[in-house]
């Protein structure tokens, strides 16, 4: 008996990790198309519009996304959170680079390893 909760356990470790670095790899291609999308189109700024659970418009969110030539920003804060930037850094292939999330007192840093 304690040798299959192990093994249930353990798979779910494992289902639980995959599905993390899963998002990132899509996450990351979906962004890379965006930003594809953007130059494409010379978008210089998009404004992002915030519903609340009812599908109505919420007027205390602001967001917004401010590309300029290798560098998407998108900045948002509601009634209920502080200002939130999350900088990213593109080459000239459209591929991320670079990430830097502000939140709060918090600052996270996430760079790509050429290679």
């Amino acid at each position: 008996m304690k040798y299959l909760l192990f093994l249930v356990v353990a798979f779910i470790s494992i289902s639980l990790n995959a599905q993390y670095f899963y998002k990132d790899i899509v996450g990351t291609e979906e962004t890379n198309s965006l930003i594809r999308l953007y130059r494409s189109h010379k978008v210089q700024g998009v404004a992002i519009t915030g519903y609340d659970a009812d599908g109505t418009r919420s007027e205390d969110f602001f967001g917004q996304q401010l590309f300029q030539s290798n560098k998407l920003k998108t900045i948002t804060r509601s009634g209920v959170t502080d200002e939130s930037q999350l900088i990213s850094d593109f080459d000239d292939q459209s591929r991320i680079v670079k990430t830097e999330d502000t939140t709060a007192q918090q600052f996270i840093l996430t760079m790509q390893q050429e290679g």
